[in-house]
């Protein structure tokens, strides 16, 4: 009873989402907790779905941010960027606004167990539905639902709080063997900080912010766009 109960749900899940399921099994076992799939003898479970699943996921998200930062980014940011899109709580917010928290299969044990994490097994989930689907339709849907539910909420503004733009100006000047790096503090008043970004006796960029760690990722910011604009005019 409590299967075909959810599959009412994943069935109003694959609607929400454009979604006509040709082997509905697919979406049931995207859904199935392992210790549900022992409780109840079943012979499968989410986790090789979550497998293909990321994978899928990371290449849409490798794509979408080479097509929108193709001439402005360097690899090393894009892969940092992907990185932190897909292991963010995004996944799990965009589990629960199409339903997912609603289709699961947990086991009674599960639910009990404070310790476990619900959060993360909706994460997985999303990313089995994903799985799912690309077995199902083929990458072209697959990477179409990822485009409208992770990726459809991240603007310019929101890429900046995955960009580690500290981290990526240190490689680059590693690359070029460059690396005594330092940020100055060359000012602070009324609340805010002003930073310098220096390398072997170079200023590479500025940063103003109300705490030290925001001017310095400024500083950083201005530093890689700098550093990169000068590469690509050489």
């Amino acid at each position: 009873m409590e299967i075909n109960n959810k599959k009412t749900n994943i069935l109003n899940l694959l609607k929400k989402i454009n979604v006509e399921p040709k082997n509905l099994h697919l979406y049931l076992s995207a859904f199935v907790h392992n210790s549900y799939a022992y409780e109840q003898h079943l012979d499968y479970n989410y986790q090789k779905l979550e497998f293909l699943g990321d994978s899928i996921i990371m290449f849409a998200v490798a794509k979408w941010l080479y097509l929108q930062h193709e001439h402005d980014w360097t690899v090393g940011q894009m892969s940092k960027t992907r990185s932190l899109i897909v292991q963010s709580k995004a996944t799990a917010k965009v589990a629960k606004e199409i339903g997912i928290d609603q289709c699961i299969l947990v086991s009674k044990g599960f639910t009990k167990n404070t310790n476990l994490d619900l959060t993360k097994f909706l994460e997985d989930c999303y990313e089995a539905l994903i799985g799912a689907i690309y077995l199902d339709h083929g990458i072209d849907i697959a990477e179409r639902v990822i485009n409208e539910t992770l990726l459809k909420n991240i603007t310019s503004e929101s890429l900046e709080n995955f960009t580690d733009y500290k981290t990526i100006f240190q490689e680059l000047m590693m690359q070029y063997g460059k690396n005594e790096i330092r940020y100055k503090l060359v000012k602070n008043e009324h609340n805010n900080f002003c930073v310098e970004l220096w390398c072997n006796n170079i200023c590479y960029g500025k940063g103003t912010g109300a705490k030290i760690r925001d001017a310095e990722k400024l500083a950083a910011k201005e530093g890689v766009t700098k550093f990169i604009g000068k590469k690509v005019n050489r």
